[in-house]
């Protein structure tokens, strides 16, 4: 089988050009985050929806701000280097760790929303096996 694939974006969250705006919001398919490093995107999550992208986008955001996700350096990432500086609740070994993202919570609340900002979001639409939004 032969695929022709389009890549759309860069969307952004809540700033200009927002994926929750996007005429492919209710779609589904593959989605790429990627981080601008000069004149080069380079990846930093590849994933598949067969939600709408909004929804899988929300779904994302909602896992990031409570700490289930790693959260990494925005200016480090913004010369291609990954620190990372909360390792997600999700991974072994930091599942029980929710009292120490909360001590540390105001002070990463800026940093996760500087990630936000900065991600830039490709968008591949395809049915990829859709279930309902």
């Amino acid at each position: 089988m032969e695929y022709n694939l389009e890549i759309i974006g860069p969307y952004k969250i809540g700033r200009e050009n927002d994926i929750f705006q996007s005429p492919y919001a209710n779609q589904c398919g593959i989605y790429i985050w990627a981080i601008k490093v000069k004149d080069k995107y380079i990846i930093n999550y590849i994933g598949e929806t067969g939600l709408s992208f909004k929804k899988r986008t929300k779904e994302h955001l909602i896992q990031l701000m409570g700490g289930n996700y790693r959260v990494p350096e925005p200016k480090d990432l913004c010369v291609g280097k990954e620190t990372i500086l909360w390792d997600g609740l999700w991974r072994k070994g930091q599942r029980d760790k929710i009292v120490e993202f909360i001590k540390i919570y105001e002070s990463l609340a800026p940093k996760i929303k500087e990630y936000i900002e900065m991600l830039n979001i490709f968008l591949i639409p395809m049915d990829v096996g859709s279930s309902p939004n």
